[in-house]
């Protein structure tokens, strides 16, 4: 019988026969070596099949199949599979190889082939819906090992009885020679898509496809031997067959539903035993990627304080795994959100969608999905997703749905409980920190220069002159080092600190002030209607920090700050710029006199800023 291997490959599966090889889920452009060895085997075909197969007669004249009856014999064979997994890899079960023996057998060898193709085109776009770049190389893949089978049965068989012992000995040379070919193709594309192909993965691609192939060319040598001999005998043949399949299906559900039963006490186990949240959540999407044979799998969750971030863990993708992760939802999650309060779970697969689906599956890089809402009591806690179905001939059904949705009850008690929630809460509240820690200073607890750069940015996106123009104010103090020295290290750092305080005091919100280093401080105004408000605030941090300081173990200390203003930043200035320019004005101030502010003129955003930096105070 036939085996297809998910994950081995991403671009190639051979749609009938053995030894096929699916391609990975995630969607990526074909590589142009690839489009060159589909247009390479593709060449070779139709030399095979217009050269030494031309004009071919059936091997038995007894017999005559018509294409038209093998081409939907291969349809029926590709559409009637088995999926069942073991470990990460996606078996397919086929009968392909018995409409192959017949045709090898009864019909002309361009009859044959062109049934086959035909056959596998139909189910592969409308059953499996593979990508053109897939498709292309699966057909042409499929048409030049059929070719070869043609081929070598043909020279084997060199005369003799097609339904002799000599017969069957060519056919299985036949049909193994072209399932051999075939998966010596997939291997080369992989090779050209993946790296980490091996001798021994080749060597276990042609050996799965030539073990499948003798099996089902031995089945398929029976149908031709009852042909021969009584065709009618065909309906007793058929009632094996039917019960082999029918019993298969049986354990394969049995063995679902005994996989389903383990994973959910071990979920539940991890999600309420676990005193390590990260090792849990990790844990947790990994046997659900592994259960559902997705590629992806998230969990994100909204804190029950009312944070704005969510905040998202994952493992697959492609990327590196993350483990509560802040992230800004984006207005495609929100979209799903609404669409998720009115329903528990969403199932999204081929076929027609609405636009808000089609963003999200867009923006995810996913082609199919499942999505469970977390719910407490009183709030929908967060959501679970699966992504991208490993293989192509089976997306995720309402079974998985089900059973992902148990999985989000449990996650829900879980979090209700308090004991994830708590877990949770600490992870948040140390993120939070270490946040703080990366974009504040430390001394002052202002924002440090990277995230009054990234505020800044911000501001000038939003820039509209009908509404008001940004402004940025660098402060310098006079002589701080001669202070420093004085009044001592730890006084100076009181005496930033202090700053600090006296600036945020003159400065209201939503507006940013900002310690960028050593005595440099920076001021940024939102919205600002002329240069007027800006040399307004110049002169109201100059009086406010006019006044002496009181530092505890020092004398009162007073000093005198130097201020460069840029005002009315326009739509789409650069910060680097708009720094050159703040740097320029604070060190004509200085220059100047200290204590008091040079205001930036349009001319200083045309000049070039080469020496815009002030001398050390």
């Amino acid at each position: 019988m036939a085996h297809e291997h998910v994950g081995l490959s991403r671009t190639a599966m051979h749609p009938g026969g053995a030894g096929r090889t699916a391609a990975s889920p995630r969607r990526v452009r074909m590589p142009s070596p690839l489009w060159l060895l589909t247009v390479t085997i593709l060449v070779g075909a139709v030399l095979l099949v217009g050269g030494p197969l031309r004009d071919g007669r059936p091997a038995d004249g007894a017999i005559a199949l018509h294409w038209w009856s093998l081409g939907l014999l291969f349809l029926v064979a590709e559409v009637s599979v088995l999926h069942f997994y073991i470990g990460s890899d996606a078996h397919t079960v086929s009968l392909s190889e018995i409409p192959l023996v017949l045709g090898l057998l009864f019909a002309r060898p361009d009859d044959l082939v062109g049934a086959q193709i035909l056959g596998a085109a139909v189910a592969l776009v409308l059953h499996r819906r593979q990508p053109l770049h897939k498709l292309a190389f699966n057909l042409a893949n499929l048409a030049l090992s059929t070719g070869i089978a043609v081929l070598v049965f043909r020279f084997a068989l060199s005369g003799h009885n097609a339904a002799s012992p000599m017969g069957w000995g060519a056919v299985m040379a036949g049909a193994t020679a072209g399932s051999a070919v075939g998966a010596v193709m997939i291997a080369l594309a992989m090779a050209i898509t993946r790296r980490g192909v091996t001798a021994a993965v080749v060597a276990r691609i042609v050996g799965d496809g030539v073990v499948g192939t003798v099996a089902v060319t031995s089945f398929g040598l029976v149908a031709a031997t009852v042909l021969w001999f009584q065709p009618l005998a065909l309906v007793l043949l058929l009632v094996p067959l039917i019960v082999v399949f029918t019993a298969y299906r049986g354990y394969s559900a049995q063995h679902e539903r005994a996989e389903h039963l383990e994973f959910l006490y071990d979920a539940g186990r991890m999600l309420q035993e676990s005193s390590d949240v990260e090792s849990a959540v990790r844990s947790l999407l990994s046997r659900a990627c592994a259960m559902f044979h997705a590629e992806l799998a998230e969990f994100t969750l909204f804190p029950a304080n009312g944070e704005e971030l969510a905040y998202r863990s994952r493992v697959g993708g492609g990327e590196d795994g993350q483990v509560m992760a802040p992230v800004d939802l984006e207005p495609v999650d929100e979209g799903i959100m609404e669409m998720l309060a009115n329903q528990h779970a969403m199932l999204i697969r081929g076929g027609k969608r609405n636009p808000v689906v089609d963003a999200y599956l867009r923006s995810r890089r996913l082609r199919d999905a499942m999505i469970v809402s977390l719910r407490g009591e009183v709030r929908v806690m967060g959501i679970i997703l699966l992504g991208n179905r490993n293989g192509d001939v089976k997306s995720f059904s309402f079974e998985d749905l089900k059973l992902l949705a148990t999985l989000a009850s449990h996650a829900s008690v879980a979090l209700e409980n308090g004991r994830l929630e708590r877990s949770v809460s600490r992870l948040v509240e140390v993120e939070k920190q270490l946040r703080q820690q990366a974009s504040h200073d430390p001394t002052t607890g202002l924002p440090n220069r990277v995230l009054f750069s990234e505020r800044l940015a911000a501001a000038i996106r939003r820039a509209d002159p009908a509404r008001g123009l940004p402004a940025v104010l660098f402060l310098d103090i006079d002589n701080f080092k001669t202070v420093n020295e004085r009044a001592g290290r730890v006084n100076g750092d009181a005496l930033l600190a202090a700053v600090g305080s006296r600036l945020r005091a003159v400065v209201p919100a939503p507006d940013t002030v900002a310690r960028l280093g050593g005595d440099e401080f920076a001021i940024l105004l939102e919205r600002t209607l002329n240069a007027e408000q800006a040399a307004h605030i110049a002169q109201r941090v100059i009086r406010s920090l006019s006044h002496p300081f009181g530092i505890a173990d020092a004398e009162d200390v007073a000093f005198t700050a130097s201020l460069g203003v840029v005002p009315q930043i326009e739509p789409g200035a650069a910060v680097p710029d708009v720094f050159d320019r703040a740097d320029l004005a604070l060190f004509r101030a200085k220059r100047t006199r200290r204590g008091g502010f040079r205001v930036s003129s349009s001319a200083d955003a045309r000049a070039p800023q080469a020496s815009s930096s002030a001398p050390a105070a």
